[in-house]
């Protein structure tokens, strides 16, 4: 049975990739917060979420519209779940697989 080498899966490497990545992001992130604290990332945060609220409250007449993009959002999210989980499901599915296969006689 001829193996394909790890790096020449592009799932893998995606997967490799993403993973260091956010690895980097979230450290990045942890080394900000211990050099300065967590109080201007609560600031950043109250000041957007203030800003968020006083906007909503001025345009009232454009809050059904936002109330329309709710199921959207929702569906959009269930369907990622969903594709995640299938995928996780098909891995799982194909890996029992392996071991059943056999060569295919001569004729």
């Amino acid at each position: 049975m001829n193996k394909r080498s790890l790096w020449g899966r592009a799932d893998v490497v995606l997967a490799l990739l993403l993973t260091v990545v956010t690895f980097i992001a979230f450290m990045a992130l942890a080394l900000m917060l211990l050099r300065s604290g967590m109080e201007p990332l609560l600031a950043l945060i109250v000041t957007a979420c203030s800003r968020t609220v006083n906007e909503t409250i001025a345009h009232r007449a454009e809050l059904g519209r936002l109330l329309l993009l709710l199921p959207l959002g929702f569906g959009l999210a269930s369907a990622a779940a969903e594709a995640l989980r299938l995928m996780l499901a098909t891995r799982r599915w194909i890996a029992a697989l392996a071991p059943l296969q056999c060569p295919p006689n001569r004729r």
